[in-house]
């Protein structure tokens, strides 16, 4: 896909190879870091691609909403706020929430990395109901460390222990 560097003000190539970099991690404090970085535009181009443009006079993206049909664009990517909205279906959230809403690439490589993947809920429903009382801490750990990403983004995990 074609991005305009805003360095040389040319135009390149740019893949982003978020799974591998936000699956890179070690601890729960290096996933909460990892989180804390996560970028709403890096996550928009990872989906949409080509859908979604640089406005020439903002530094927000924009583009025709991956979640309604519609003719004129209305769904914006902000990097200042790292938040995206629609004001036509009034779809809005950060980083994390809009992976998990167009594909559960990196939501899901996160939770598999972590170990977690069957105790994570899906986004619809918001309740993580574990098979288990007996987890351990660092899964505990790794669990907060998302509802706590998910809660800053305006999202509500809800889980129960």
């Amino acid at each position: 896909m074609k991005q305009l560097d805003l360095f040389t003000g040319k135009e390149s190539d740019y893949k982003p190879d978020l799974i591998h970099h936000y699956s890179n991690f070690e601890t729960p404090q290096d996933l909460e870091f990892l989180l804390v970085r996560l970028n709403v535009v890096e996550v928009g181009l990872l989906y949409l691609g080509d859908k979604i443009k640089k406005r020439p006079i903002s530094v927000n993206y924009q583009g025709l909403c991956p979640f309604h049909k519609e003719k004129t664009p209305s769904f914006f990517c902000k990097p200042h706020q790292n938040r995206y909205v629609c004001y036509g279906c009034g779809e809005k959230g950060g980083p994390l929430s809009l992976d998990y809403k167009l594909g559960d690439r990196i939501y899901s490589s996160i939770a598999q990395k972590a170990g977690i993947d069957n105790l994570l809920p899906s986004l619809s429903g918001l309740h993580l109901l574990p098979a288990s009382q007996d987890l351990s801490e660092t899964k505990n750990e790794y669990i907060t460390v998302i509802a706590e990403a998910l809660e800053k983004e305006g999202e509500k995990l809800n889980y129960f222990f």
